[in-house]
């Protein structure tokens, strides 16, 4: 190496070694350049379960459901329930007060009163030959009529007493003390909250796929969260011809939780499941005229060759010197060159083939290979072949710290 070389190496160094403020890395100095990478997120292509489902919604009802509607008009004249009180079948929820019902059985049991003793009187005079067998036959035909119409009165005073003809729970009361009660009006709705179901309408394509004893989940609209296993336990036999459906009949587990007769939900019923499929994210995957596509990381491709390669080496004391221009103040062509640090990525466009869309993942047929990182998180915005990096690849300032860090030990 000649003196003059000497000499313009002993500068670069001394120029690099005494780089002060305003210097790239120092911390009063002029601000880094921005890394040039898209920060994305990515998960694995991995094997796992993955179902199909058909989706509908309907509201949850009582398979044992009841509007009580009084037989005869009246005034209420005592509630013994209020919603939310169980009740056994038989049990007097409300009285009503008729004054014609009243009427008709005292008629009616004063009839059969005077029918009776007229019959007996008959009977001892025709066993005496007194009367004939004629006479006799219409007193007993007078005393059935009798005996007939004090029975409908009875049962029609009855029709005062609103009772409960099932097990379960007033889910409401439609009536107040003093009103008048009719056979038009519903007085209460008696519920039994333990054998819920929910029938859903589904689209008759669905038909060939949809079968008693496939597995559900039920989702509540405004909580869903909150998740209940289900099956479908039968389908209505025929299709409703101005819906173009059919309904297929849900039932939850044992276990209801908080579900009431009326809420609505959202069901999802397990028509096919594939056990070990090639799975992705299902937020990973985007769209292109009806085609599916992800973006996956892959190493990036190693950087073509300088022009003039195959030349004789230069001698090791430029290459040095380029190092140390390198590390000189304000050198952005150089620091342009040299590229953020980390694993080299980019993001390439795969286009997939499709198999069952569960809510969180989908099946890849094609397109794919176990352990395939896909972006998941902020793919919308690259392009095939963009820089990338992870969370965990440092970046250029990390890399300005720990340089900072060692020239500070270095000192």
């Amino acid at each position: 190496m000649t003196r003059s070389h000497a000499i313009l190496l002993a500068l670069l160094v001394a120029l690099a070694a005494c780089k002060g403020p305003g210097g790239r890395g120092d911390a009063r100095g002029e601000r880094s350049e921005p890394d040039p990478r898209t920060l994305v997120d990515a998960a694995p292509a991995a094997p796992g379960a993955v179902s199909a489902w058909v989706v509908s919604s309907g509201t949850v009802e009582s398979e044992i459901q009841v509007d009580l509607v009084p037989e005869a008009s009246g005034v209420v004249t005592a509630i013994h329930v209020e919603e939310g009180d169980p009740v056994t079948r038989g049990q007097v929820l409300a009285l009503i007060e008729n004054p014609n019902l009243d009427a008709t059985l005292t008629r009616a049991e004063a009839e059969l009163a005077r029918s009776e003793q007229a019959y007996g009187e008959l009977e001892r005079l025709a066993q005496a030959g007194a009367v004939s067998a004629r006479d006799l036959a219409d007193a007993h035909t007078a005393l059935l009529a009798a005996r007939a119409n004090f029975d409908e009165a009875r049962r029609s005073k009855a029709f005062t007493r609103i009772t409960s003809p099932v097990d379960g729970v007033v889910s409401a009361r439609d009536i107040k003390v003093g009103e008048t009660a009719s056979p038009a009006r519903r007085t209460f709705q008696v519920v039994n909250p333990g054998r819920l179901r929910v029938p859903v309408p589904l689209p008759e394509r669905d038909l060939p796929h949809v079968r008693p004893g496939l597995n559900a989940r039920m989702f509540p609209v405004y909580a869903p969260d909150d998740v209940y296993e289900a099956r479908v336990t039968r389908l209505s036999p025929t299709v409703d011809p101005s819906t173009g459906t059919f309904r297929a009949f849900v039932v939850p587990s044992d276990d209801v939780g908080d579900l009431k007769p009326g809420q609505y939900l959202s069901v999802r019923i397990e028509v096919d499941r594939h056990e070990d499929a090639l799975l992705v994210p299902r937020k990973a995957v985007l769209y292109e005229e009806g085609v599916p596509y992800v973006f996956r990381v892959d190493p990036a491709p190693p950087e073509e060759e300088p022009e003039g390669a195959g030349r004789k080496p230069a001698p090791w004391w430029k290459g040095l010197a380029a190092k140390a221009k390198a590390r000189l103040p304000g050198n952005k062509d150089t620091e342009k060159d040299q590229g953020p640090p980390g694993p080299k990525r980019v993001a390439k466009k795969i286009d997939l083939q499709l198999g069952f869309l569960d809510v969180e993942v989908a099946e890849v047929l094609s397109g794919l290979a176990e352990g395939d990182l896909v972006v998941t998180v902020g793919q919308e915005t690259l392009r095939d072949g963009a820089r990338i990096r992870l969370p965990g690849d440092p970046t250029a300032k990390d890399a300005e710290d720990e340089a900072g860090k060692k020239a500070g030990e270095g000192g």
